[in-house]
């Protein structure tokens, strides 16, 4: 004869485990696209930042650029102002 501990052991393994097993693949499942999705986006969020960092930095050498171009119009300008003098 059976005893009910050992049934109710064989019961919980054959009735609750498997769903238990199911669920738990179902959620390691769901957990390693929740994984994927989280990391792509991380990745996407990178590569935006990276392109707004190279941006702004074309940007700062832009304005420095424009900065020396005028700096150097101006200089040019005055040495032509002294030499109108002279002459």
């Amino acid at each position: 004869m059976i005893s009910v501990h050992r049934l109710s052991r064989i019961s919980i393994r054959h009735n609750i485990y498997p769903h238990l097993y199911h669920s738990v693949t179902h959620l390691m499942i769901l957990l390693d696209h929740v994984y994927r999705i989280i990391t792509i986006l991380i990745m996407i969020l990178i590569i935006i930042l990276l392109l707004k960092i190279i941006l702004m930095m074309e940007q700062m050498i832009k304005r420095e650029m424009m900065i020396r171009l005028l700096l150097l119009f101006l200089h040019h300008c005055r040495i032509m102002k002294i030499m109108k003098i002279n002459h």
